[in-house]
């Protein structure tokens, strides 16, 4: 009897071993990459060839074990000047083609 469950708990912990070795991806973080439809974007009303897009990012702000903060060292009510929100791809109907781009900061002043 303490063969039998000796040799299952050992098939058990073998089986989910293999399990977690195949099915974990160790693969390399990426930034990651937001899809911007038509859905997305904002007509204007004056010019209907022109579109807005607002890109909507965060900032994880928290503090440590130790009591610091994390990062950079910025805390809650700090301007974060740079972030990193990943990649938009946008995607426009056939026939459309992109003459200008301007990107900028929203400015919350």
């Amino acid at each position: 009897m303490k063969k039998t469950i000796s040799s299952i708990l050992s098939l058990v912990l073998i089986f989910s071993s293999v399990l977690v070795l195949f099915m974990y991806d160790l693969g390399k973080a990426e930034a990651a990459v937001y899809n911007v439809g038509s859905t997305r974007l904002y007509q204007d009303e004056d010019n209907p060839n022109l579109y807005y897009f607002v890109g909507m990012v965060y900032y994880d702000v928290w503090k440590n074990n130790a009591g610091q903060w994390t990062d950079e060292g910025h805390k809650p009510g700090d301007t974060v000047a740079t972030v990193d929100g990943g990649t938009y791809q946008f995607t426009f109907a056939s026939g459309r083609r992109v003459k200008d781009i301007t990107v900028k900061p929203f400015d919350f002043n």
